[in-house]
């Protein structure tokens, strides 16, 4: 079971293919929200475990992350956070934090400038890739096994073999490479070049013991796994997984109030083997 910690639904990309649309919200979780999160699953909590970290852009968040970690720190260890970011927001202070305490993180890298740019933009609809390619070359340096993810569509699926070629080719190992779920334009035709691309980041990668990437391993679903956890969201709404955020049927419970166990035993019949959106 995960916990996760959306300490912002803010974003400050706009990317074409962004789940959460266009129109974002944009709340922040406060320090109290994290403190009686902590208080109220105290029981979940333990040494060692799996704590995500989620957004929006989570270090948009920073001081709120930095007082997650340090507050979880002073009571449990060896606790392993897990970040994903849009690599575009650097200091000296977030960067050792990063390096110190979180130690793993993945960046979202979706291929060279004209592949990335194609979704992953400012809000301005100036592309994002200058900036989260050299802050992604910097945590390299000093990160094990950083991790890039790709995320491919309809419009960026012809490039899926170059776009890993291009990031291994910068010193980058460790990829993970996810298909837009909500991609309305996915196709047959997107299917038959996904399997073609596939093919070739197989014969040439597969062997490469220097080299991880997730596909080679995983059989491709078309919608996002839910696995039962508990995602708590800025304004303390609980959620079974990332993909049933926001949707009111899987709305849990509240860290303010309780758990709304009868739904719980509900959807654990659906948990029992991760079901599909």
């Amino acid at each position: 079971m995960s916990i996760a910690f959306w300490v912002t639904e803010d974003c400050n990309l706009c990317c074409d293919y962004c789940y959460e649309g266009k129109n974002k919200k944009t709340a922040y979780m406060s320090k109290e929200t994290i403190d009686k999160s902590i208080e109220f699953l105290k029981e979940e909590f333990f040494d060692g475990m799996n704590l995500l970290i989620h957004g929006g852009e989570p270090f948009l968040a920073f001081d709120i992350m930095d007082y997650l970690v340090k507050t979880i720190n002073a009571k449990f260890s060896n606790v392993n956070y897990m970040v994903t970011t849009n690599g575009t927001i650097m200091s000296e202070r977030i960067f050792k934090f990063i390096v110190e305490d979180l130690k793993a993180i993945t960046v979202s890298i979706d291929g060279d400038e004209v592949t990335h740019n194609m979704n992953r933009k400012y809000k301005n609809g100036k592309g994002s890739f200058s900036t989260v390619i050299k802050n992604a070359k910097l945590l390299n340096k000093y990160i094990d096994e950083l991790r890039i993810r790709l995320t491919i569509n309809h419009r960026t699926v012809n490039n899926m073999f170059s776009s890993v070629e291009y990031l291994i080719k910068e010193g980058f190992n460790f990829l993970s490479v996810s298909v837009d779920e909500y991609d309305q334009y996915w196709c047959d035709d997107s299917s038959y070049i996904y399997k073609d691309e596939l093919i070739k980041i197989s014969n040439n990668y597969k062997d490469r013991e220097d080299v991880y990437i997730d596909i080679l391993d995983l059989v491709y679903i078309k919608k996002e796994e839910c696995r039962l956890g508990k995602h708590i969201l800025p304004n303390g709404n609980i959620y079974p997984c990332a993909a049933s955020v926001g949707r009111d049927e899987f709305l849990i419970g509240n860290i303010f109030s309780s758990l709304d166990i009868p739904r719980m035993e509900y959807l654990k019949k659906f948990f029992k083997n991760p079901f599909t959106f």
